[in-house]
Parts: C-alpha cells; sequence; structure tokens
C-alpha cells in the first residue's frame, strides 16, 4: 500500500498550531449542566480543531465504475446511518460483532473486528476502492466519564452494578492496577481504537472522507491511537438535543473534512432529561441514562449521511444515473421473472436546481411574486426540495447559523414540450433488456427474414471455421487440465468460447480461467461486470472455515450413525447419494 509523506504513520502532529503531547480534557461529567462551564475552560486545547481553518485537500477521485456511492458503516449498533445513506439513494453495509435483527434500519453483516481476519477484510475493502465513505464509532463504554461518578445512596444498586473508573488522563490506556475482567474489556477496547485508527490511516491515505464519533470527553480519544492525527483531521462538537435527542449529550467527530450541518450546539430553547438513574422504558428497574444514548437519533443519522454525501460530492463524485432495471437485471439474472411494468423515468420534472443560503428569515415553500429577500431571482413557482440547518464560522470565530435550501426550477411547458419529441417514448422501447439484445432486435426489424438468415449462416460460418483452426490447441488445453475438470468439459470448446466472449465484450475478465482452473468455494468472489455490484462480506473467513469444518464433519458423521438405525431411511439416503455421484 503506497505511503503519503504526510501519512499518520510518520508521526506528524495535528495542524492545531502548538497542541500538547496528548489532548487532555481535566473535566467532570461530560453531560451535567454544572460541569458545562468548566468544560468549555478547559478543553480549548481540543476546540482549536474546531475554530481552525482548514483548506479541504481531498485525494484523488476514485471511478466509481457506474456503482452507487458506497458508504461502511462500521461499529453500527442499529445502522441508522447505513439506513439513511440507502435512503439518499447510495448504498450502505453496516459492521458489528453482534446484531438485533427487531431493530435494525439497515443492512447489517456479523463481523467480529476483534479478529485479525475481520479487519484485514475491512482494509481490504477501503484498499481496493470498494467503500466511498467511513462512518466509525467505537464502543465507549471502557472510557466513559460518567464512570467517575458515585450513584447516589438513594439508587437501589444490584451487586457490582456501580461502575469503576477503568482509566483516566494520566492512564488513558488502562489503569495500572486493573485485573481480570475488567482488563480484558480495556484490552479488547485497545485493539478496536487501534484497529480504528488504521482505519482512519487508509482513509486519508485513499482520500476518502471519514467520520469517527465519540462522546466529546470520551477518554478514548486521549489512548494512543488517536495521538499525532494527520494534519487532515479536525475535530467538529454537536450537541445531541440540537440532532434529535432529549438530552444534552456533547459529542466529538473526528473527520477529514469540514460539515457546516454538524456544528450545532444547543440554543437554550428547549427542556432536557435528566442525566443519572432513570426509570427503564418498563417502568420496573432503574438504568444509566447513558445506556439509553447509545442509537444516534434518526435526524443526526441523516445530517451524517447528507454531510458524507456533500463531501463526495466536492470530490466528484455522485450518486450515477441508475434506473429501476437494476433489480430486476437481478432477478432476471437468477432465473426470476420482474414483475410490473414500470420503467424508469425518462424526463425530470425540473430543469435545473439552485442552492440558496439564507439566514434569519423563513424559507417559502414555493416561489410568488412577493417573496423577501434573498429568494427574489428565483423564478415564479420555483419549488422547495430541501431545507437543513448549517453552521459556519463569523471572522472573529463565532458560530453563524444559516439555512440552506435547494430550489427547483420547473420546465416551460414549450420546454418540456420541446423535449418530449427528442426522447423515446416507453412504450416504443424495452425499457428491461440489455442493449446487445436490443440491437438485435432493432437489426431482424430493419432486415428482411432472407437478410437475417444470411447474416447468421455467414457468423456461424465464420466460427465453424475458428473451431477448426483451434482445434490442436483445444486439445492441448483439455490434456493439461484436472481430470476430473476434463471429465466435465470434455465437450466443450474452450478456446472459441474464450474468442466469443472477447468478441462480444462480455467483460467478466476471469470467466475462461475459472472455467479450466475451477471455481473457487471459498474466498473472495471476483466481480462478473454482469450484475451492479453489491459489496456483502463472508460471515467467516476461510481459515476460519478450515477450523470449524473438522467438529462439522463429526456432527455429520453423528446424524448419519443415527440414520443408519433405520433400515429403510438408510438405504434410500445411500441410494440417492450414488445417483447425484453418478449425475456428477
Amino acid at each position: 500500500m503506497r505511503k503519503r509523506k504526510d501519512s499518520a504513520q510518520t508521526g506528524r502532529k495535528c495542524h492545531t498550531g502548538s497542541p500538547p503531547k496528548r489532548m487532555r480534557l481535566d473535566v467532570g461529567h461530560p453531560d451535567s449542566e454544572e460541569s458545562q462551564h468548566k468544560l468549555d475552560e478547559e478543553s480549548n486545547n481540543l476546540h482549536e480543531f474546531e475554530h481552525q481553518k482548514f483548506d479541504d485537500q481531498p485525494g484523488p477521485p476514485v471511478q466509481q465504475n457506474g456503482r452507487p456511492l458506497f458508504l461502511l458503516d462500521v461499529f453500527c449498533g442499529t445502522a441508522g446511518v447505513a439506513a439513511a445513506f440507502r435512503s439518499m439513494g447510495g448504498d450502505a453495509l453496516g459492521i458489528d460483532h453482534m446484531v438485533d435483527k427487531r431493530r435494525v434500519k439497515g443492512p447489517v453483516a456479523k463481523v467480529n473486528l476483534e479478529k485479525k481476519s475481520g479487519q484485514k477484510t475491512v482494509l481490504a475493502w477501503i484498499n481496493e476502492d470498494k467503500v466511498d465513505a467511513v462512518m466509525l464509532a467505537p464502543p465507549c463504554g471502557t472510557s466513559s466519564r460518567a464512570r467517575e461518578i458515585p450513584l447516589p445512596k438513594t439508587a437501589t444498586l444490584r451487586k457490582g452494578m456501580q461502575p469503576l473508573p477503568l482509566r483516566s488522563n494520566a492512564s488513558p490506556n488502562g489503569l495500572p492496577h486493573l485485573q481480570g475482567v475488567a482488563k480484558l474489556k480495556v484490552e479488547a477496547a485497545n485493539r478496536l481504537y487501534k484497529f480504528t485508527r488504521d482505519v482512519i490511516n487508509a482513509c486519508i491515505q485513499k482520500g476518502i472522507p471519514f467520520i469517527c464519533e465519540n462522546p466529546k470527553r470520551s477518554l478514548m480519544w486521549l489512548t494512543d491511537p488517536f495521538l499525532d492525527l494527520d494534519s487532515t483531521c479536525r475535530f467538529q462538537f454537536v450537541h445531541a438535543c440540537m440532532y434529535g435527542s432529549r438530552r444534552r449529550k456533547s459529542t466529538g467527530l473526528l473527520m477529514n473534512f469540514d460539515a457546516a450541518n454538524l456544528k450545532s450546539e444547543c440554543d437554550g430553547q428547549h427542556q432536557h432529561l435528566p442525566w443519572g438513574m432513570v426509570e427503564a422504558t418498563d417502568g420496573k428497574s432503574k438504568v444509566f441514562s447513558t445506556s439509553l444514548e447509545t442509537e444516534y437519533p434518526t435526524q443526526f443519522c441523516r445530517q451524517l449521511s447528507l454531510a458524507f454525501m456533500d463531501q463526495l460530492n466536492r470530490q466528484g463524485k455522485f450518486l450515477p444515473d441508475v434506473s429501476q432495471k437494476d433489480d430486476q437485471v437481478q432477478k432476471m439474472g437468477a432465473g426470476t421473472q420482474p414483475r410490473g411494468n414500470r420503467s424508469p423515468l425518462l424526463l425530470g420534472e425540473f430543469k435545473f436546481k439552485v442552492d440558496i443560503t439564507s439566514s434569519g428569515v423563513p424559507v417559502p415553500e414555493c416561489i410568488s411574486q412577493d417573496v423577501h429577500p434573498p429568494f427574489q431571482g428565483l423564478p415564479l413557482h420555483a419549488k422547495r426540495i430541501s431545507s437543513r440547518e448549517i453552521v459556519s464560522n463569523g471572522e472573529n470565530g463565532e458560530k453563524i447559523k444559516k439555512q440552506q435550501s435547494v430550489f427547483g426550477i420547473f420546465r416551460s411547458p414549450w420546454d418540456f414540450f420541446s423535449r418530449t419529441l427528442e426522447i423515446e417514448h416507453p412504450l416504443d422501447s424495452p425499457q428491461l433488456v440489455d442493449k446487445d439484445n436490443l440491437r438485435a432486435m432493432i437489426f431482424i426489424r430493419d432486415h428482411t427474414a432472407a437478410e437475417v438468415a444470411t447474416f447468421r449462416t455467414k457468423q456461424l460460418k465464420r466460427f465453424m471455421d475458428r473451431a477448426i483452426a483451434l482445434s490442436d490447441d483445444e486439445k492441448a488445453l483439455k490434456e493439461s487440465l484436472d481430470p476430473d475438470v476434463r471429465s466435465v468439459l470434455h465437450g466443450k470448446r474452450l478456446l472459441l468460447f474464450k474468442e466469443m466472449a472477447l468478441e462480444a465484450q462480455v467483460g467478466d475478465e476471469t470467466l475462461f480461467d475459472e472455467l479450466v482452473e475451477g471455481f473457487s468455494l471459498t474466498g473472495d468472489m471476483p466481480e462478473s461486470k454482469q450484475f451492479p455490484t453489491k459489496l456483502k462480506p463472508a460471515l467467516i473467513s476461510v481459515q476460519q472455515l478450515k477450523e470449524s469444518a473438522v467438529w462439522a464433519k463429526k456432527m455429520i458423521q453423528s446424524s448419519c450413525r443415527r440414520i443408519a438405525l433405520d433400515e429403510e431411511v438408510a438405504t434410500a439416503v445411500y441410494d440417492e447419494t450414488l445417483q447425484q455421484l453418478a449425475d456428477g
């Protein structure tokens, strides 16, 4: 993997003026109202990230090859960010070591990221340009400042319920006296933090936007993996109550780009739920309020996704114009006939879209003649498509709230009519047919039956002549094959098939090699380029499969012994086995 001179591996300091070796936050409970004033005074070192002006230095744009933008949501929990990114038209996959199917909101793969095999898989996706953006939310349980707060004596506690500190400012990597389960928890978290830094380094090297989230005062930020960050890294801070939460939770976002919509802090215009011990949702027990804030609010997930999408657009990456036929193509490839007659939209309702930034004024839904500034320049009847709040820094570092809105400008009736004359009517074209078959249909339509027959005869003769010319090479190829492969392919003209595939520009570069060498049953599957690309991770590694196969084989043998107790069933199973063997 090629390394940049300014990568984190060189030990270069963060671009924050002259930061200390460790960015320390020596304050009390991160979320209590009483400690907020002290927090603002003692976290200036960390705040320098937020107020420093950076020039975005994205890496070279990655070729998408027509695939949708892909977000990898690592430590995803309920996969809210992945779901929000997909709702915007991109593709996404969440990864976590535990998956609660009743709560997940988006696609999730169960992968143990503590193991090297799982880590290598994720890093390989990034290095192979399969990922466009990465969201990271490492577990903060061992790094939480809430562990430092003693519970009130009135709280009813079970044995061991009082959480004890596992880290400190002086020992952020773990207190030296830790033993047993507590030590194992910290070591496991440290391995995940190290992996998180590896992902961050890979993203920086590839120019891939990333966001790493943890509480603002989490001790994770002081651990070794988060020291000496690359100069492209910066912190932004938000209060969760401004993004759909009901508690004033201070959240830190480590990023390699600037996101104006991820800077909102509490405006004091709403009430907050308390911290500490609160009633559980069942009303029968007490739980820590921090446990109720682990899942991202929907609004926060959407704003994170918008930040990613805006940065990808700045890098020149956009959602491809994918028609609705992708799912139908997948189904047809699997032998399933797609249902319905929906065809892709051929003419959009808007001629173009306009971005407008405003401050202190309401954003109209539709542009009228008496519209107020700064919307007068928009054509009449322009429609508001979306609007969201962003925060920018003023000349003196003060925060300025603005509204960023997108308006769609409708086509004029004459323009709409003129454009309809330039495009093909949906009923005149089989929208769900690939281009090669469509060309064949047009050829048959434009030629007589005799001309079509003559053309086909010439093509057939040409390929038969090539088969004769390749016969000696074909024989030599067959003799070099594995005996089992040779027995299956003995009647196939492989070299002729290879030439025909190249001439037809099939695009599957590994198909011929897989035919003659055999298809691998494990490992990564190469792209066929016949269907839309979809990243789907393996649940276990090849090594794990080999290790588990030993016991799986014993279980199968054990079940076979039970079958042998019934002679009739055993005979039927044996006969079926021989039949399948004979069928190849």
